[in-house]
């Protein structure tokens, strides 16, 4: 990168929420959408946009981390967010800390920027300070290239024909270390755009000074960026990944290759990894998987006691009888016994994985894989996850003759089952929606209109045949009969889902 130096002391473009400057009034191409934690966004009105997409598709970022963060992040900490774009992590971010707390984000693009602002004063936070300064690993002027999509903007060495730029502020982290001097550093999100490596370099007296967990992207594109971590361990953090149900963080064995779905890891000193461990988020040590005759009756008792379980009447002999009965009990300890510890949790759930893989190396027990398939992906193995169900749905005959559990948890809370049309439907709904973390970047239409057909299917399902459809070309007026379905049912978000889409196509 060419980075054109500044004489004297860096003038950084800030932004502090508090002072009351932050954008109220709406401009041409914004509009609002709420999260379904009744946090609201403002967005560009473009289905081109990701966040815009991923917003109204999943009421959430697609990123599993961020529902990791709401259990982490807690009032009074500090926090660092580099690379905000419209703020998903920011705003959540900004409430969890409270006013005893502050969020600095790094947000160079300006349209990105304008967007965030908006979102602080729209949710009345004045707890963040915002920065238009780009971190890389050194102090002057650079060029940010202005994507199709905020989300994809970048530093780039010299100016392209083909895409705009923006003349932005280069900072680094010690420079910041200096402007601000913080008391504490507790969180750093780090997704920059392939700048990662030389924000860290440019960092190290501010890592010699705190001891933050982070979360850095370790998939750019394509590329696996294993130098950062590597870099990290230099400076003495452990990386840790999180478990594909966002519910720990667990050691990474470089044994073992990188999920295809995996986007982030964490790194953490040994110091911030036990003050992580110490409130259950985090695994550090093996632990027995064996369960004392009560925990076993509990987690029995738990598993029994599903809506699904009932319906399809499976009791605990049932389960006794199973030839994977250890791997269904250890998953049912691991997902309902919330007094055990997180190493315990996690020797569980390995158990039960490694367990039911053996049995299905052996045996095509469509109860056995689809149990495979929802432990793998709770564990963080998504590709495998995804393989089995494939593996299942060109099964000729399927026999759910045994306990099992279905493809994923929100499939326990149906107790009214019709044959086994459920079990294929789960199956197809579970491949749609996991296949990739957006149909923003692959879609199906017609597999989208089979499933927002069948009587199981669900409100995600639906929002995204509405958007699918909508972002290829079809007039809001073909898809009216969908957006009755959230119209007609009692919506309790900020802003309600139809008005937010009426209100992106109204421009269109």
């Amino acid at each position: 990168m060419r980075i054109r130096p500044l004489r004297g002391t860096i003038k950084l473009a800030t932004h502090d929420s508090r002072s009351g400057t932050a954008a109220t009034k709406d401009r041409k191409g914004f509009i609002t959408i709420c999260n379904d934690r009744q946090i609201k966004f403002s967005v560009p009105a473009d289905l081109k946009c990701i966040s815009t997409y991923v917003l109204l598709e999943q009421g959430k970022w697609f990123e599993k981390e961020i529902e990791f963060v709401y259990h982490y992040a807690t009032p009074g900490m500090t926090v660092l967010d580099i690379g905000a774009n419209v703020g998903v992590y920011t705003l959540p971010l900004a409430k969890l800390v409270g006013p005893t707390g502050q969020v600095i984000a790094y947000e160079p693009g300006t349209v990105n920027r304008q967007h965030l602002e908006r979102s602080l004063a729209l949710n009345q936070c004045g707890n963040v300070v915002v920065s238009g300064a780009a971190l890389s690993d050194c102090v002057g002027t650079g060029l940010l290239q202005i994507e199709s999509s905020g989300e994809l903007n970048q530093l780039v060495a010299q100016h392209s024909d083909s895409k705009a730029v923006e003349s932005v502020e280069v900072s680094t982290l010690d420079a910041e270390f200096d402007r601000y001097n913080w008391t504490q550093v507790d969180f750093m999100k780090i997704d920059a755009e392939g700048q990662e490596a030389a924000i860290i370099k440019g960092g190290q007296r501010f890592f010699k000074r705190y001891s933050p967990l982070i979360m850095f992207e370790v998939k750019h594109g394509l590329e696996i960026n294993l130098g950062l971590v590597n870099a990290f361990q230099a400076m003495g953090f452990d990386t840790y990944r999180l478990l594909g149900d966002g519910s720990m963080l667990v050691p990474v064995d470089d044994a073992d290759p990188i999920d295809a779905f995996e986007l982030n890891f964490f790194a953490a000193r040994p110091d911030q990894a036990k003050r992580v461990a110490d409130s259950g988020l985090l695994a550090r040590a093996e632990a027995q998987s064996e369960l004392s005759d009560d925990e076993r009756s509990a987690a029995v008792a738990q598993y029994c006691a599903l809506p699904f379980a009932r319906a399809m009447d499976i009791s605990a002999a049932d389960l006794a009888q199973c030839p994977f009965y250890g791997a269904l009990v250890a998953y049912s300890a691991y997902r309902f016994l919330p007094s055990l510890s997180a190493d315990r949790r996690l020797a569980l759930l390995q158990k039960a994985y490694d367990d039911l893989q053996a049995f299905c190396q052996t045996s095509n027990s469509a109860a056995a894989l689809s149990s495979l398939s929802r432990v793998a992906q709770d564990f963080g193995h998504c590709s495998t996850a995804r393989e089995v169900l494939r593996h299942l749905l060109v099964t000729d005959k399927i026999e759910l003759d045994q306990p099992f559990f279905p493809p994923a948890a929100r499939f326990e809370n149906l107790d009214t089952l019709t044959a086994d049309v459920w079990f294929v439907y789960a199956i197809k709904e579970v491949l749609e929606l996991g296949g990739s973390h957006s149909s923003f970047f692959d879609r199906n239409v017609p597999e989208l209109k089979w499933l927002a057909a069948q009587e199981p299917a669900s409100e995600e399902v639906a929002r995204r045949l509405i958007l699918a459809e909508l972002s290829g070309g079809l007039p809001i007026a073909e898809v009216e009969v969908h957006l009755a379905r959230f119209q007609s049912t009692e919506d309790r978000r900020c802003v309600a889902w139809h008005e937010a889409v009426r209100s992106l196509m109204a421009g269109r």
